[in-house]
């Protein structure tokens, strides 16, 4: 749970992240 919470933290600070994390999770 906490590692899910660090990921989010990341992708809001990384655009890219965000799009990689956003196609992990569909």
């Amino acid at each position: 749970m906490g590692t899910q919470h660090t990921m989010s933290t990341i992708t809001r600070a990384v655009p890219l992240s965000g799009r990689l994390g956003s196609g992990l999770a569909l």
